[in-house]
């Protein structure tokens, strides 16, 4: 969905930086450009999420084997969309799996990120820091110490997970369509080449790029932008919608986010 890019433009400019330096270092060479879309979304996502960066882009690999695994799940799941009778013979089956494991590796991306959203919490709590606009810090600092420290961590843990993977997958997938059309469609290429080039006096070309372009953000940080919804964001609270003045409403309502796609205006 269509997100406030300002608030994150530092970070977001960051992760293109390094995205532009590893593509001059590999210029000329051969290389996978769907997973430098996964390599892009999972690294800028994670930094927006967790506060540093994953380390993708700055390792050119897939070091854990994340992305192989879900880009194989996915490339699977496409599948059974259309032929769901073979689950039960396939990937819902157990003996063939332990058949298939012996000869490939599956790394299980789940309840790796599970483990790594444990460790940065874990890393959060015990580590002296200032908490700043990060996602964890937000989600962190509506816990209650008077409430069950059990639930309202795995409730954490939840929220974290989901927006994680949600995005960078999403974020991920739809980068990657984008390169894939604009590869193959030429036309359509050099049409967008010169907008994204277009000069601006004194700013860098990637930085008029991010200017240009929307980003992805998941659903639970769009609504949590007090400029936007108010400080009591956390609040379950529908007559806001009755009770704010014009021009908040005005805001409100461009920014409510009826689909995936775009704001409803």
């Amino acid at each position: 969905m269509i997100g406030r890019a300002q608030l994150f433009k530092g970070e977001i400019k960051e992760s293109v930086e390094i995205f532009v330096q590893q593509m001059d270092l590999l210029a000329g060479q051969s290389l996978d450009i769907s997973y430098w879309a996964f390599y892009w979304s999972f690294d800028v996502t994670f930094s927006l999420i967790f506060g540093c960066e994953f380390g993708y882009m700055k390792s050119q690999s897939d070091f854990n084997g994340w992305i192989f695994s879900f880009k194989t799940i996915t490339g699977y799941a496409a599948m059974l969309g259309q032929i769901p009778e073979i689950c039960a013979f396939t990937l819902g089956n157990d003996r063939v799996m332990s058949f298939m494991r012996k000869f490939q590796t599956f790394p299980n991306p789940t309840q790796q990120s599970i483990a790594e959203v444990g460790r940065r919490i874990k890393k959060h709590d015990s580590e002296p820091h200032i908490c700043d606009k990060t996602f964890i810090c937000k989600v962190l600092a509506g816990r209650n110490s008077t409430e069950d420290q059990e639930i309202q961590h795995a409730e954490a843990m939840n929220i974290l997970f989901e927006t994680f993977f949600a995005a960078a997958a999403g974020i991920a997938v739809t980068l990657g369509a984008v390169f894939f059309c604009l590869l193959t469609n030429r036309d359509a290429y050099e049409r967008l080449v010169p907008i994204l080039r277009a000069p601006v006096p004194s700013q860098p070309q990637h930085e008029i790029a991010l200017e240009k372009l929307a980003y992805l953000v998941p659903h639970y940080m769009a609504y949590r932008d007090v400029n936007i919804f108010g400080e009591d964001v956390e609040v379950f609270k529908p007559e806001s919608w009755l009770e704010a003045d014009e021009s908040t409403l005005r805001k409100m309502e461009n920014n409510f986010l009826a689909s995936p796609l775009n704001a409803r205006k």
